[in-house]
């Protein structure tokens, strides 16, 4: 009982009241007398809630036998004891009543710390113990059989609290509990609901029962200080009211703060006579209580009660009947019932041995088997419901929970073990016990009068800051920023990591403060690589880490990593080079040696770059030792050594213009050939140089950047899901774009060499031989001419003339005809003969197909057990010896998180069976235990409690049920026995050190001596650790006893009535206090080292840890506060020697098995509605009538599952529920159907609120799907852009000169080239000109000449050809563009966009703006097309919206019709489901990273996805367009405007020339007529010629 309010005792009226009720019952018979059976009842008499229960069992004796007296033959004879709030008191009452009065059966006593005495008692005595208010789950029938618990034990309530923690998502809760037995008996059972439920007990905050106001209020201050607002009180009622009111004065009753009570005051105060000053300062807290039905027997009891109590105590104003009342009503019935059954034959004791030397001389009752039994079987229709007990308890009923406010405690809702939180008890729906939310309940009105929930955790302002570490970088400065503030001198910190963990953090339900330190040297420099800096944090110099850090495998066995924030993998950079050459020479390529078709081919290679990356294979530049590159300070160094390459060979470089220099450098030049780099920096470094360089697929996959926090860190699982919630909205896009949106057009675009205008670095070949061959021609012909001509020159008839005079007269002559020619000799020939020249007529231009050939895509091608024994003895206060020694936690800890670096493999103990034995040495050690597994992420998932007294039997199926449990790690606190080492081999152990010195030598000597002198039949005897502390307790006791004098050693006497027992006589010491301040006083250098008390516990530094081989156990090194030592003087971190583990193994046991004998896993599958999904299929096999499950992700987990340290079995179960979803399967795993989901289901935020994800194995986002359309101008000026301005430039002068060239040769011998200077430049012009389209109609007959012109021609040829095809390529093929690439223009135009069935991507769609008619639900790719075939309005659609992984899938068939539009909505990847606080989590993570950084990865995606960069519909591709006049009406304009410019000038002069009066006819005939004759004359030469 747990409320003692005090109130007048009237103990002489309720005795004479049982010994008057005791007549009546006699008289009552009319026949024989009823036998008289004693029973005793122990209470803590004169409070107001003991005499509320003595009143309901005087109640309940009189209406059992009122309706029974007449058939049943026994009554109840009640002897009260008062045990005075007193241990020894209740422990004397007990002894007393059985001793003395020979009772049958004891009703009580009131608290738990008393039952824990008087249990043994009755066990000793075999006398049923029933008590009715103590509640300590520690008191179980399992320690004595004759102890009946007529209560709730206060282990029946975690359940509930940790459901309303549960519900509100809470992670941490702090309990607040009494140091005693009651208050901690439920923690054990409290920590192991919360973390059922994925909640941490960082802190438990213990009160003295007899703590005065300031240290109340000390730990109060101190519980404000921390982080943790959620707090758990369980302690009697007068001290939690001193806790509240002291909470209350503080601040700490505020809006934020959380409240929780246990029954033990929420019974009190929930009555209408709770102290209301006490409920005033109480407003705002939940509570939970057991649920009593009101039925009418209840409420008739409560009247007659009321009236009986009033009569009985009148001085008493506003008592109410509470549930010790109703439970005292109950058990004294039970008990009246079963002494009926028991009978009434054998009522005597057995005399004890008065000739022992002990003090109490218990006899042992004949009759208390049988009252057990009868006890045992009773079951009756009670007071607070149907009544029996199962294993000496009563069957835990429903809960209710209350809200304080006002006066009193507002009902809100109940709790069940069936149905979990509910409003209503009866309830028409069918609500299963997970289904737990906020609506479970009403609304709850919190601390501060608020209806909004409470965070559950802050961060006071009077808290240090978290140190956040953040890396120092010289170069990729977009991912984190460190500069100094020159003001203020201090580190200024920015960039994209910082922005996104600063969005993050405003994203979390609770404030949290923190600072950013750089991690530097006083320089400036980089104190260290990253793995350095990640390193810290499980160093606790930093407590996280944010930047661009990637999550890796190896990292992740020291720390935990959230979820990632950018895309993952590592990736080479090599240069990129046109792979074919634009050289001078180019034109030679076309055609083959043999085939010297030709300008299309030609047009191909000039036109179209095939940039090609200059290394593709990462083994090429192994094996060519070239020179690559990587970040300092990054991981990838070690990947490369891990690849092979020589370190030699490696450059670090720290900024992008670094790595760009080294480049630069070429190979062997001091630069190099390649770089390794993680995506999201490759991807900065590609948008400053994406001409340049080209990035090759990933080498080696990570898990992207994530940040960094301490294993165990409650931040990991709120920073994770603030990310999903930061990424899927735009606040992520928008820190993308503050940070990288300049860089997403490439600044260098200038240099690319992407044009498809001929230049002239491609023809410079063909006018380098077409103007050597005319300048040859023109040398040759200058040399002939001057040599034919010598004598003009050198030898004039004038030896005056000056050479200038000779030139002219050279020129002159050049002028001239050259009769001599063979042109002018036929021309004679032909005169003579009458016979006309042959017309020259030009070729027609023949008509050349041109074929543009495109680069095509590339493809992508025996079971062991592990036992660690703690061989410490407890001390006689309730911390155990292993804590108060200040090294749990070391030791502890580094046993679960170290090991792996003396064995180089992780020592995994997730899961650890705590073997202890069932009593205050064994249970002892279980909180503290708890609470350092905890605090290395390994829990308890059973606690292993064998009697001291258990046969070997019941030890044996103890064993067997471990055999059938998952945990492989046992730690065992059960007291020493019979030495057994030879059925130990394997086992660890710790026990205190104790150094070997010369003192403890010589005692062992002399001790050995003297113990074989005083006990010669024991052999081979040993000192142990208890001889040690057994010589320095006496020697302290000696010193202390010395100290404290010998003035008062005297007692003052106890109670010496006779009705006493020898318990109630004990005196007290008068020189106790002193004695007590000298032993806490203490201090000397003893045998086990130096000794002293503080707080009255012994203190020691160290333990050995020994592992059990032979007959000895073998010393394998020290736990320290330093750490693990192999030696006492060795580094710290040096690890333990090889341990032997059971079986005589030297390889490290994996710590956690799945029995073949356990039930497999169910794993939840998706069933996709497309069979050829590649990602997940489920197939129904005919032949077998199986269902075949196969994909992408199914050989993932598979994989993954292979990876695991253990066997983990598992079985497939497809999720075929009629139109059931995503999340749907989802939610699942959080009702517990299926143990995990597995398949393509994407990491959502609102998903993550109920499950667990693993880290995502491949990454995902949502994407928009639309159609292709050409966006290419057809302007009336395209003509200008196949050639460069430089090629057209020369070109115009080449025609120029090899005019003149021509000009120069033909002049004296052609007559087509002669006539007025007017009339040859013209010609000459022409000449050159019309060659362009092969279309001249001057002959040539000089063959110098006809050389030039057939090198000209032949250049010629190859230019206008090429530029043919050029603008034909710039005029056909499309340059195709997304039809849509904005959502709000689909939702403004109502169109119908698609999705895929049964995702969450309609919700999301939902949430945008479309309206839900217009989205339309496809199954699979096929289904997809055919949508988009028939077009938004038609029955189709307009767009579609999928995620990355299926859209690639997608995209790799219909490559050539649609793309995609920028990403929409970012989610977290694929990843595996998990129920919350999974064990499994943490291994499949740390796996997957295994996998996805292995060769693992690749081979699965290669085998489903491999085919999906090459395009099977590449004959879709759409065809070159038609011509139109858009593209031509410029060149129409030129030849027209020239054409009727010419008409213009022509008839202009013509009507100028001719402007005779029209009058003078016959003066105009015949110059008419003569003109007529001079035409057709000239007609004629033309002909002629």
């Amino acid at each position: 009982m747990k409320n003692k309010y005090p109130s007048k005792p009237v103990l002489i009226f309720l005795f004479l009241s049982l010994n008057i009720f005791s007549i009546e019952i006699g008289l009552a018979q009319n026949e024989t007398a009823p036998i008289g059976v004693n029973v005793g009842l122990v209470l803590d008499m004169g409070f107001l809630d003991v005499n509320i229960s003595l009143s309901c069992i005087n109640m309940a004796l009189s209406d059992f036998y009122a309706t029974h007296g007449r058939d049943y033959k026994t009554r109840l004879v009640l002897t009260t004891r008062d045990s005075k709030k007193d241990v020894v008191e209740a422990a004397a009452a007990a002894l007393d009543l059985i001793k003395n009065v020979e009772v049958q059966a004891i009703l009580g006593p009131t608290t738990s710390m008393q039952a824990n005495f008087v249990i043994d008692l009755g066990e000793k005595a075999q006398v049923p113990i029933i008590s009715f208010s103590a509640s300590c789950p520690f008191l179980t029938s399992k320690r004595s059989p004759y102890f009946l618990r007529a209560t709730n034990k206060d282990s029946s309530q975690t359940n509930a609290i940790s459901s309303i923690v549960q519900a509100f998502g809470w992670r941490e809760a702090v309990p607040i509990y009494v140091d005693n037995e009651y208050g901690e008996g439920i923690i054990p059972y409290l920590i192991d609901s919360l973390q059922a439920v994925d909640a941490r007990v960082p802190y438990r905050s213990v009160i003295s029962p007899s703590a005065t106001d300031d240290q109340i209020a000390e730990e109060l201050y101190k519980l404000m200080t921390m982080q943790t607002r959620v707090f758990i009180v369980h302690m009697f009622p007068s001290l939690a009211a001193r806790v509240f009111d002291k909470a209350k004065e503080i601040g700490m009753m505020s809006e934020g703060y959380v409240w929780i009570m246990t029954d033990g005051f929420t019974n009190v105060f929930s009555s209408s006579s709770a102290d209301t000053s006490v409920i005033d300062k109480m407003q705002g807290v939940l509570g939970v209580k057991p649920y009593v039905p009101k039925t009418k027997e209840l409420e008739n009891f409560r009247v007659r009660w009321k009236r009986k109590f009033y009569q009985d105590n009148p001085e008493i104003v506003d008592a109410e009947l509470n549930i010790y009342g109703l439970w005292a009503y109950d058990a004294a019935t039970a008990l009246a019932f079963a002494v009926e059954k028991a009978g009434t034959s054998n009522l005597g004791f057995r005399k004890a041995d008065v000739s022992s030397n002990s003090s109490t001389h218990l006899g042992v009752s004949l009759n208390g088997p049988n009252l057990l039994q009868a006890l045992s079987n009773i079951s009756f229709k009670g007071l607070t419901g149907d009544y029996l007990f199962i294993n000496g308890e009563l069957e835990s009923p429903a809960l209710q929970i209350v809200n304080v406010n006002g006066n009193g405690g507002r009902e809100i809702g109940f709790w069940t073990p069936t149905k979990g939180l509910v409003k209503n008890l009866i309830s028409t729906k069918n609500i299963s016990s997970e289904s737990i939310s906020l609506s479970g309940i009403s609304t709850v009105i919190w601390p501060g009068d608020t209806t909004a929930v409470p965070k559950g955790w802050e961060v006071p302002t009077s808290e240090k800051k978290l140190k956040i570490g953040v890396p120092m970088k010289g170069g990729l400065n977009q991912f984190v920023v460190v500069t100094n503030d020159s003001n203020s001198n201090t580190p200024k910190v920015s960039g994209f990591c910082i922005d996104v963990f600063d969005a993050v953090v405003k994203a979390l339900p609770y404030g949290l403060p923190y600072e950013y330190i750089p991690f530097g040297k006083p320089d400036g420099e980089p104190a260290g690589t990253y793995d350095d800096l990640v390193y810290q944090v499980y160093l606790k110099n930093y407590d996280a880490v944010v930047g661009d850090v990637s999550i890796v495998f190896n990292r992740s066995l020291h720390i935990d990593y959230t979820l990632p924030f950018t895309e993952s993998g590592v990736s080479m950079i090599v240069p990129i080079a046109d792979n074919n050459s634009k050289n001078a020479w180019a034109f030679m390529k076309p055609l083959t040696w043999d085939l010297w078709s030709y300008t299309a081919s030609l047009s191909s290679l000039l036109t179209v770059q095939q940039l090609q990356p200059t290394v593709t294979d990462v083994q090429e530049l192994i094996k060519k030792e070239e020179f690559v590159g990587y970040q300092e300070g990054s991981f990838v160094l070690g990947i490369l050594l891990d690849l092979g390459f020589d370190k030699s060979k490696l450059l670090a470089y720290s900024s992008p213009a670094q790595c760009h220099e080294l480049f630069s450098k070429g190979r062997g030049k001091g630069g190099i050939a390649a770089a390794f780099d993680e995506v999201p920096c490759m991807k900065l470094f590609l948008s400053k140089y994406c001409s340049k360089y080209t990035m090759i697929d990933p080498t080696f996959k990570t898990g992207g950047f994530g940040f960094v926090f301490p294993k165990g860190s409650p931040l990991v699982p709120d920073i994770s899901r603030a990310i999903l919630n930061i990424t899927e909205g735009d606040q992520m896009k928008n820190i993308e774009d503050a940070w990288f949106g300049k860089y997403r057009s490439c600044p260098d675009s200038s240099t690319s060499v992407s044009s498809n205008s001929l230049s002239l670095e491609s023809f410079w070949g063909l006018f380098l031989i077409a103007g050597i061959a005319a300048l040859l021609a023109l040398i040759i012909f200058i040399v002939m001419f001057v040599y034919q001509e010598r004598r003009v020159f050198l030898r004039p008839s004038d030896s005056t003339t000056s050479i200038w005079t000779r030139l002219r007269h050279l020129f002159s002559i050049f002028n001239q005809r050259d009769l001599t020619s063979q042109t002018f000799r036929k021309s004679e020939v032909n005169d003579r003969n009458g016979i006309d020249l042959p017309t020259v007529v030009a070729p027609s231009p023949s008509a050349y197909s041109v074929h543009t050939e495109f680069p095509g895509d590339p493809s992508s091608a025996e079971h062991q057990q592990a036992l660690i024994g703690l061989v410490l003895r407890p001390s006689s206060l309730r911390s155990p010896l292993f804590v108060s020694l200040g090294l749990s936690h070391q030791l502890i800890g580094l046993m679960s998180t170290e090991c792996h670096k003396c064995y180089n493999s992780s020592l995994r103990m997730e899961k650890s069976n705590s073997y202890l034995v069932d009593n205050e040495y064994g249970r002892g050690i279980m909180p503290y235990l708890t609470d350092d597994l905890q605090a290395v992420q390994a829990r308890v998932p059973y606690q292993s409690v064998i009697s001291p007294s258990a046969t070997d039997d019941q030890l044996g199926e103890e064993l067997y049920k471990l055999m059938k449990m998952q945990a492989r790690v046992f730690i065992v606190q059960i007291s020493p026995n019979s030495s057994v080492t030879d059925r130990m081999q394997g086992v660890l152990g710790v026990k205190p050190y104790v150094p070997r010195t010369e003192e403890l030598k010589d005692l062992r000597v002399r001790w050995k001596k003297k113990f074989q002198l005083d006990n010669p039949e024991i052999i081979d005897a040993e000192l142990s650790i208890c001889g040690p502390w057994a010589y320095d307790a006496a020697t302290a006791l000696a010193m202390a006893v010395e100290k404290a004098g010998t003035a008062n050693l005297g007692f003052q006497k106890g109670n010496d009535s006779s009705n006493s027992t020898d318990l109630a006589t004990l005196g007290v010491s008068l020189n106790g206090p002193n004695l007590l301040q000298a032993l806490s006083n203490t201090s000397f250098k003893g045998l086990t080292g130096n000794y002293f008390f503080v707080k009255r516990q012994l203190q020691s530094s160290s333990f050995q840890i020994v592992n059990v081989n032979g007959n000895v156990g073998r010393e394998i090194g020290f736990g320290t506060p330093k750490g693990l030592l192999k030696k006492w003087n060795s580094t710290p971190l040096s690890g333990i020697s090889t341990v032997i583990w059971p079986g005589d193994g030297v390889a490290v046991p994996k710590g956690w098995e799945v029995p073949t004998n356990e039930k497999k896993l169910k794993i939840g599958v998706p069933v996709n509605l497309d069979d050829n999904n590649m990602y997940l299929s489920v197939r129904k096999d005919p032949s077998s009538n199986t269902t075949k499950i196969t994909g992408f992700c199914i050989d993932i987990f598979e994989a993954v599952v292979k990876k695991l340290p253990y066997a983990l079995p598992y079985e497939y179960i497809p999720f075929a529920k009629p139109a059931g979803t995503y999340n749907d399967l989802v939610d699942q795993v959080y009702l517990k159907n299926y143990d995990a989901v597995v398949g393509d289901v994407t990491i959502l935020y609102n998903r993550s609120l109920l499950v667990d994800y693993t880290l995502p194995f491949t990454e995902s986002r949502v994407v928009m799907i639309v159609p292709f359309v050409d966006n290419k101008s057809k302007n009336a000026w395209v003509f200008l852009k196949p050639l460069t301005w430089d090629l057209w430039v020369t070109s115009l002068c080449f025609i120029v000169f090899m005019g003149f060239v021509v000009w120069v040769l033909e002049q004296r011998i052609n007559e087509d080239f002669q006539g007025s200077p007017s009339n040859q430049v013209g010609t000459s012009f022409r000449f050159s000109f019309s060659t362009m389209v092969f279309a001249h109609q001057e002959g040539v007959v000089s063959n110098l000449t006809r050389a030039v012109v057939i090198a000209w021609c032949f250049d010629v040829l190859v230019l206008t050809q090429s530029c043919t095809a050029s603008f034909m390529s710039l005029l056909t093929v499309q340059q195709l563009q997304p039809k849509v690439a904005d959502i709000k223009e689909l939702i403004q135009r109502r169109d119908y966009v698609g999705y895929e069935k049964n995702s969450f991507i309609l919700d999301m769609l939902l949430e945008l703006g479309f309206n839900e008619d217009r989205l339309v639900a496809y199954t699979s790719y096929e289904e997809y097309e055919g949508l988009f075939s028939k077009r938004s309005g038609h029955g189709g659609i307009a767009a579609a919206f999928g995620e990355s992984p299926y859209v690639k899938v997608f995209l790799s068939k219909y490559c050539r019709k649609y793309t995609t539009a920028d990403r929409i909505f970012r989610t977290g990847g694929f990843g595996f489901v998990f129920p919350k606080g999974s064990p499994l989590l943490t291994d499949m993570s740390r796996e997957i990273l295994n996998i996805i950084e292995g060769d693992t990865m690749k081979q699965i995606e290669d085998s489903w996805l491999g085919e999906q960069s090459t395009c099977p519909d590449s004959n879709t591709l759409i065809s070159s367009t038609r011509l139109g006049l858009k593209s031509f009406w410029g060149l129409f304009l030129i030849s027209g405007l020239v054409s009727i410019s010419a008409l213009i000038i022509f008839t202009a002069a013509f009507g100028y020339k001719e402007r005779t009066d029209a009058t003078e006819v016959d003066v105009r005939v015949k110059p008419f007529t003569a003109n007529t004759s001079k035409v057709k004359e000239s007609d004629a030469n033309v002909t002629k010629a």
